[in-house]
């Protein structure tokens, strides 16, 4: 039966009319047959290579409740089972963007909902949520984004994201299928990229695991801003779940719905919709075909636009051009560091954040910069995807760019300031590290960058606000150890406490002990007293390579040993061994070096520590050779988002 509405109910009519059609919209469908509406300009042969390379995972839509509280309770009635809610920071940028409102005061959520009977079992859809109370100022907004559907979309997950595959799949939605870029981003917390197209009305993301930068940046460049009529504007009443013609919208959940409503584009008949069981290729299960992407010499019809496709650097030269193209854009590294660093100073995100849509002498009177060269800078920034320029000559802020403001969830500013800051400097230093083996920073400012920082406090606030990005690869960490199976946990060197408090959050009857350098310990305890969690911790000041406290049966060394050479690791793993019962169990995270030839953080980071500290990265083995050594056992190994590891030992 159609999903009901109550006056007492959060959703109005319009929003849970366009909930149902996404629902039946994945009940109804496959990989197969969404391809065939969605892309209807490329050739069955197409679409049938990209049924195999590809795999329908969701339907997204925005919706406007009354209130937050329950709405996860309202779907459920209706057999939509969702996670918890989480915050959208993508969906409040566009709207903020779309707008010209402070991205704060949109607090959009996301709620994932799976939907049961789906072919597969595997569906779900994506309800982004804003609260707009009746009498609202945001009722307005409501009413033009449901007019506009402009969030709604068809997501299709990559399966086996390898270069070629990726290259051949936007080349031929772009050059054959007939989209547009639509905006991206990359969620550190899923370590997942996402790119967004337009086809039409339609707007398809493609949902690629893992982190694919160039990928994503060359996409930001090719998107163009897409802003929505004002209300009233057009003809509102064509769109489904638009205010006033929610009567028309499709029936029972369950049956094909008669339009795409839900995703922009009510006029269309969505003609094989309701039809999967007479696709070929049921999804999850497509058959081989010679022009799947993932055999890009098989497949001419599927790739043979891919040359066309512009390189990372936004254009397609020739050939025997590329090479060069692509080592000047590597050796310009080191401008783009300093743009981004600059860009951080001058708190460019938090203006944009404030004013979107704000234009250059604005943006140098609130910075105090000479216009010009601010509007140099601001070129360079469009270009890597941070801020998007309108033709008008306004500005806004990008998801990519989104990190970088100071009141963003883990903020990447100060990150910003430290790689354009003292760490630049030493990186001038490098060969003297590569010649030598000894640490560039101690060359350039005279000492370890431990000691320096400690006896300059700025720096030092600094360092500790910039490892405070990466606070993200914490997240999984308390759900892949059995807490309840421990009493106290210590955290050697655990910085501002922040995985410990997590940890404590997570199982109530933990105590904590933090060991960390004077000036740390005193920015855990009031972070620590803020959330409640002060009187379930101890904090000692002191040096973990002469002493670790005794005491704990869960011990953690979070992003500690990768500072050290081997010598001083093993001393830091026998204090802790020493302080240890056996039994006792310890966490290690690290980045770990890949055991091959690609590019990844981790051989960034090597480098950096070479440089700043004086460290190395590691691989798994060499962890696990080290820690043998130390009188700990391994015992597992799991991923982490940003490309971490967590490892896990007993004591002997």
């Amino acid at each position: 039966m159609p999903f009901a509405s109550a006056p007492e109910r959060s959703l109005p009519p319009a929003d849970l009319d366009r909930i149902e059609q996404a629902a039946a919209f994945v009940r109804s469908n496959d990989t197969a047959s969404a391809l065939d509406v969605l892309l209807p300009d490329l050739t069955a042969e197409e679409r049938q290579a990209l049924a195999g390379t590809l795999r329908l995972a969701h339907t997204a839509l925005l919706v406007f409740p009354r209130t937050l509280v329950g709405l996860a309770e309202e779907l459920a009635e209706r057999g939509l089972h969702a996670a918890e809610l989480t915050p959208s920071v993508v969906v409040r940028g566009r709207l903020a963007r779309r707008h010209g409102r402070p991205a704060g005061a949109l607090p959009v959520g996301i709620l994932r909902a799976s939907v049961p009977d789906t072919p597969g079992g595997r569906g779900e859809i994506e309800v982004f949520a804003l609260e707009v109370p009746d009498g609202s100022d945001l009722v307005a907004l409501a009413a033009a984004e449901r007019a506009t559907g402009d969030e709604a979309h068809i997501a299709f997950e990559v399966v086996a994201p390898t270069p070629v595959v990726l290259h051949g799949l936007t080349a031929l939605l772009l050059d054959r299928a007939g989209a547009h870029a639509d905006s991206g981003g990359h969620n550190p917390h899923e370590n997942s990229t996402v790119l967004y197209f337009r086809v039409g009305e339609h707007r398809i993301e493609l949902y690629v695991p893992g982190r694919h930068p160039e990928l994503l940046a060359t996409h930001l460049r090719r998107s163009t801003p897409r802003r929505p009529p004002a209300v009233g504007d057009g003809d509102a009443s064509k769109s489904s779940g638009a205010v006033g013609d929610a009567s028309k919208s499709s029936g029972a959940v369950g049956d094909a719905p008669k339009s795409l409503g839900v995703l922009g584009d009510a006029s269309k008949s969505l003609g094989a919709l309701g039809h999967a069981s007479q696709s070929p290729t049921a999804l999850g299960h497509a058959p081989q075909s010679p022009g799947v992407l993932g055999h890009a010499p098989q497949s001419p019809g599927v790739l043979r636009h891919a040359p066309q496709s512009p390189t990372a650097l936004g254009h397609a030269p020739a050939a025997r051009d590329r090479p060069r193209d692509r080592l000047l854009h590597l050796m310009t590294g080191a401008w783009t560091t300093q743009a981004i660093a600059v860009a951080a100073e001058l708190r460019l995100a938090d203006h944009l954040d404030a004013r979107p849509g704000a234009g250059l002498t604005l943006l140098a009177e609130l910075t105090g910069c000479h216009a010009d060269s601010l509007g140099r800078l601001l070129r360079h920034l469009a270009g890597l995807g941070l801020v998007a320029a309108d033709p008008d000559g306004s500005y806004h802020l990008t998801e990519l760019g989104e990190p970088l403001r100071t009141g963003a969830a883990d903020s990447f500013q100060p990150l910003a300031l430290l790689y354009g800051g003292p760490f630049y400097r030493s990186f001038g230093e490098l060969a003297h590290s590569v010649r030598t083996g000894e640490e560039a920073f101690a060359k350039v400012f005279g000492e370890h960058h431990f000691p320096h920082f400690a006896r300059h406090p700025e720096l030092a606030d600094l360092f500790d606000r910039a490892m405070a990005a990466s606070a993200p690869m914490f997240a999984p960490v308390a759900g892949l150890v059995d807490l309840s199976a421990h009493r106290v946990v210590v955290d050697v060197a655990g910085g501002n406490g922040e995985l410990l408090g997590r940890l404590l959050r997570a199982a109530p009857h933990l105590r904590g002990v933090l060991l960390e350098r004077p000036h740390a310990v005193e920015a855990a305890e009031k972070a620590f007293a803020e959330a409640g969690l002060a009187d379930r911790c101890r904090f000692m000041a002191g040096d973990f390579t002469s002493e670790v406290p005794d005491g704990g049966d869960l011990y953690v060394l979070s992003r500690v040993l990768h500072d050290w050479d081997d010598e001083r690791c093993l001393t830091i793993l026998r204090r802790c061994a020493q302080a240890m019962a056996p039994g006792s169990e310890l966490l290690l995270i690290e980045r770990l070096l890949p055991t091959d030839a690609r590019l990844s953080l981790a051989v960034a980071w090597d480098l950096h520590m070479l440089c700043n500290v004086g460290g190395r990265e590691r691989t798994s083995d060499h962890y696990r050779r080290l820690l043998d050594e130390a009188g700990f056992d391994f015992t597992s190994c799991h991923e982490l988002p940003l490309q971490a590891a967590l490892l896990r030992f007993r004591r002997r």
